[in-house]
């Protein structure tokens, strides 16, 4: 992913989802170093797009001065809340690239690979990254989702379900989405 790519991301957000998606980025990075520093990795994935949310609705009932906004406007702010998540999963995607970077894989296989690790058996994170990204690239029939899920399933570890596999599919998904 270049540089320019990444900046026409960030220009789809409005300046309160970027900032919400950076501070989204370090609750998350702190938490794992404190909180959830024995968790598993798994459990972690959507940690980014739940805070995304939780900020968001703070964010939103502050400026609106309403815990009613909130209620009338549910799923405007679920939405804007997983804009917030998957943002910040690009920017530590971003981070992971230019700062501590591993330049074999593209951004979107960043993405992918980050998400996916904990899900997968250990060591074919940057396999079925390459491969789910190469999939949902090519999808013309608007069925990424099945497909991810598909390729996943192959490299799953015994303990991941059915059901977690298809929410992390979606997730990857729409993470893709917002990166286009």
């Amino acid at each position: 992913m270049t540089f320019e790519e990444i900046c026409n991301i960030f220009a789809c957000y409005g300046a309160d989802t970027a900032l919400l998606a950076l501070l989204t980025v370090a609750t998350v990075q702190l938490l794992k170093k404190t909180v959830f520093k024995n968790v598993q990795k798994k459990m972690l994935t959507f940690l980014p797009v739940a805070l995304g949310i939780i900020f968001y609705a703070a964010y939103a009932a502050a400026v609106h001065a309403s815990f009613y906004f909130l209620v009338e406007n549910l799923t405007l702010i679920a939405e804007k809340g997983v804009g917030v998540g998957a943002l910040a999963t690009v920017y530590y995607v971003a981070y992971e690239q230019f700062v501590r970077g591993d330049l074999s894989l593209s951004g979107a296989e960043n993405v992918i690979a980050e998400l996916i690790s904990g899900y997968v058996n250990e060591g074919t994170e940057r396999d079925t990254a390459t491969a789910v990204a190469k999939a949902v690239q090519r999808d013309v029939t608007g069925n990424g989702t099945a497909k991810t899920a598909e390729i996943i399933s192959g490299n799953a570890r015994e303990n991941v379900s059915a059901r977690e596999i298809q929410t992390l599919s979606r997730v990857i998904v729409e993470c893709l989405a917002h990166m286009r």
